[in-house]
């Protein structure tokens, strides 16, 4: 227990007194405490072994993690499609994915690559054009993730744009390498 803090020791003590709900019921658990969203759910899995995915899909047996996410799958199966694309006559069983078409239509691209500046209209193309940059070039900047075949590029990338100074001096032969 950390001192200063505010949760309070039970007559257990195993137990903490973390507060109450609304009702006066007392929020009780057992150490060690999860802070994190990660840990709770590392936490669930390994103590409580719940299944994960609880409800099953009566027509192909696929399983999901909420009500929610097995509502949205059935659409499958039904053909029902709920969304309505705004510029053409398009259905769509997912609300993503008739944003994710209408860009199309506008034109849209929010996802934009801070190497190059090329913009996309989805995160997987702009994931897979990343992963072009990275291609032969194992030294990457950590402060902007340009990545460079030599170590000798990075130290005049990090010197020349990241140092602060604009006028850095660069050795004549790093600097033809780099221009061409």
């Amino acid at each position: 227990m950390v001192v200063g803090d505010s949760r309070q020791k039970t007559l257990d003590p195993d137990f903490v007194l973390l507060g109450t709900r609304q009702q006066s019921v007392p929020v009780i658990l057992r150490e060690p405490v999860c802070f994190s969203r990660h840990d709770l759910s590392a936490h669930n899995a390994a103590t409580h072994k719940q299944d994960p995915r609880p409800y099953r899909c009566e027509q192909c047996g696929r399983q999901f993690s909420t009500c929610a996410y097995l509502s949205q799958h059935r659409r499958i199966h039904t053909g029902v499609k709920p969304y309505a694309c705004r510029y053409c006559d398009r259905r769509f069983t997912q609300l993503s994915h008739v944003q994710q078409h209408e860009r199309i239509h506008t034109g849209e691209k929010p996802y934009r690559c801070t190497t190059c500046m090329k913009s996309f209209t989805q995160m997987s193309n702009l994931q897979s054009h990343q992963r072009q940059h990275m291609k032969g070039k194992p030294y990457r900047c950590e402060q902007c993730f340009m990545s460079f075949d030599t170590k000798e590029e990075l130290d005049v990338h990090v010197q020349a744009k990241h140092s602060g100074n604009r006028y850095a001096k660069v050795s004549k032969k790093v600097r033809k390498k780099t221009n061409t």
